[in-house]
């Protein structure tokens, strides 16, 4: 596998950024139709095309912090509550119901 050099990647990143910022014909349909929805749901403020028009910014990556012991347990036990949630809902289970399963669960 051939390395890239510091000057290649930038110049593939600049060719990306320009890539990627000019639009094509869908995008400026999409926008258009986006703008047209959107105005016939506001009454001031009429939007351009152009506010629907994605700009992307290619860049460095910041890098995560890692979690606390804490934070990730908190991260979990969130994570964990909407994932019971979420199949409760799925199977037609009401808060109220959930909440007596789980207190007979408990017992």
């Amino acid at each position: 596998m051939q390395e890239t050099s510091y000057r290649d990647y930038k110049t593939w990143m600049l060719y990306l950024n320009e890539l990627l910022n000019t639009p094509s014909k869908e995008d400026y349909y999409l926008a258009q139709l986006t703008s047209e929805v959107a105005n016939v749901l506001r009454t001031k403020n009429r939007l351009k095309i152009e506010d629907f028009l994605i700009e992307f910014e290619l860049g460095e990556r910041e890098e995560k912090k890692p979690l606390s012991r804490e934070e990730e347990n908190q991260r979990l036990s969130d994570l964990t509550a909407m994932a019971k949630s979420s199949m409760a809902a799925r199977m037609g289970i009401t808060p109220k119901q959930r909440k007596e399963l789980e207190e007979k669960g408990r017992k």
